[in-house]
Parts: C-alpha cells; structure tokens; sequence
C-alpha cells in the first residue's frame, strides 16, 4: 500500500530438489525470487517479449510461443496484438542466485530457472490492475441500476440483409448513456479515486465473504482492551463529502467508512496502533477537546461492527 500499487500483490514459496525448476515461460505479472536457502539457476531474456501481457505464455518444443489460459479471462481468444515471437534462447542472459540474492522479472519477460542441489526461494509478485478494469468496475454500477442495460437487446427476426430496426435503436440507446456516463466522469472526481484505493488496499483476504461479514457490537466498557486488525491493508485520508464538506475516511480492505472530520486524529492514530485500551482513545484528538465517551464507543462499536477491531483479552 506504501507504493501505491493498484493491483494485487502476493507471496509463493518454492522448494525445489536437485534439478527441479521452471521450462521457460513468462509472467502476466511482475515477479522478485528471494533466494534463502541452496541456490538456483536463472536464464532470462534481456527484454520483455510483450508489456503488460494479459495471459502467461510458455515456448513449445518447437520454439513457437504459446498462450496459456488468460488471468483475466480464460474464455476470451487470443488477440492479434498478443501474438510473440520468442527470443532465442542464446541471447538470454544468466544469473546463479544465492542466499540473500535478489532477482526481479518485468512482466513478459521470457524466464527459465534450475536448483543445485536444493532451492528455497520467496517470491513476491505484483499483479497489474489495468485502466480498463478501473474504469469498467466505475462505470458497470452507474449502468447496470437502469433496467435496459440489464434486459438485453429486444427479440427481432433475424434478417441477413440488415440489423433490425428495433435493435439498432437499441444499440443506439445504449450507446448514447454509456457516452454520457463516460463524459460524467472526472479525473478528479470521487468515483475514480475511490476505485484506485480500493486497488491500492484491496488483498486476496478481501475476498472472503465470511471474515467481512459485519460483526455483532458487543457493549464497549472503558477497560476493554482492542486490537487492530491487520489482515488488511489500512488508509486514512481527509476528503469532501457529497455535500463539499471535509470527512474523515478509513478504507480497511472492501470496506469503506465515511465519518466526521472530528474522528480523523483517532483514525490516523488508530492506523499507527497495534493494540489499545479504549478508554485512551478518549486523548488521541491531540490538540482539540476530547470527545464525550459515549461517542468514542459509538465509533469503537462501528469499527468493530466492520471488524476495524477485535476484542482481546486483558492480560495483567
């Protein structure tokens, strides 16, 4: 979240035995090998075969390139601009990786890895979000409340000759009020900011239904001992409201808060806390007056409400 990254970003961990390793490929997605333990072969081509692919690709026995199933859509056909033609692999370079050694692959670019005896690596990749998807995601929700986006085209017989009038009126109307919410859009404006902290904060773990299902808010006494929860990454940050107004906001996964711009100070200290007694929640609006305990439990409730915070026992 520090970089600013709009996409998702992991951790795999390889064992491999003597010999074990990868055929050469490459990645829709930016990869580091930390090497731990033993050490690793790597050949790599000097220069991604293609920026930013949307599917891996791995070399076929006869040297042709070819697309393996597409991490965005594994159903959609390869298009013509996807189409490589693989680097010889003399002209790769190559590096034995050690302990401590670091190594990172752009996108694209065509690898081949081998172990020595063993190999214990950590890789850390980056999984690029696309404009494209940014904007879909922004734009979907604005069309999708209208009932003719959801009907689909109307029934008309279908003539060789020409489309249908009914049809192409259809078509015509839709595309009419997809400009129009296109043109609604700003650089600056909320929805895309919105969506792009979304990217920059959002992890695998967001994903779970389960683990973000509002909790029940148990009564909050002033001894009661809170931990932050760190399972997803945390964002502060001041902004209008719909009405112009500053207001606090705290984005902690999928989930978005919007509150008064008082509780922005217990909010940035909330981010920098591991754990917390509530009642000191009550002097964290350094420099202004404190709030009434009744609203410091309010928001304790509604942070623990969209798991913010958990309980923990109070070990003396």
């Amino acid at each position: 979240m520090d970089l600013g990254f709009s996409g998702r970003v992991g951790f795999n961990c390889y064992l491999s035995a003597s010999g074990g390793g990868f055929y050469t490929h490459y990645d829709a997605r930016t990869a580091m090998s930390l090497q731990i333990e033993g050490e690793k072969t790597w050949s790599y081509a000097p220069r991604p075969a293609l920026a930013f692919p949307q599917r891996n690709a791995s070399y076929a026995l006869n040297g042709g390139a070819v697309q393996a199933s597409k991490i965005v859509d594994a159903f959609v056909p390869i298009e013509p601009w996807e189409t490589v033609i693989p680097i010889p692999e003399n002209e790769f370079l190559s590096e034995t990786l050690r302990p401590g050694d670091l190594l990172s692959l752009p996108a694209g670019t065509w690898h081949a890895a081998k172990a020595g005896e063993h190999s214990l690596a950590l890789n850390l990749y980056f999984q690029h979000a696309d404009f494209l998807g940014l904007v879909r995601d922004v734009i979907e929700p604005m069309l999708r409340q209208h009932e003719s986006w959801r009907s689909g085209a109307p029934p008309a017989p279908n003539r060789p000759e020409r489309l249908p009038g009914n049809v192409l009126s259809y078509f015509q109307s839709r595309l009419a009020e997809l400009r129009d919410a296109i043109d609604r859009l700003s650089a600056e404006g909320p929805e895309l900011e919105e969506m792009w902290r979304r990217l920059i904060t959002l992890d695998d773990l967001a994903s779970d239904e389960s683990a973000l299902a509002p909790a029940e808010v148990p009564p909050v006494d002033e001894e009661q001992m809170f931990r932050v929860r760190r399972d997803y990454p945390m964002m502060v940050y001041e902004k209008p409201d719909g009405g112009g107004e500053p207001s606090a906001h705290l984005l902690h996964g999928s989930t978005l808060l919007s509150l008064s711009i008082e509780a922005l100070p217990i909010l940035r200290r909330l981010a920098a806390v591991t754990k917390f007694r509530a009642r000191e929640v009550l002097e964290w609006n350094a420099g202004t007056s404190s709030p009434a305990w009744a609203d410091v439990a309010d928001l304790l409730g509604l942070l623990y409400t969209h798991r913010v915070i958990e309980r923990v026992p109070d070990v003396a």
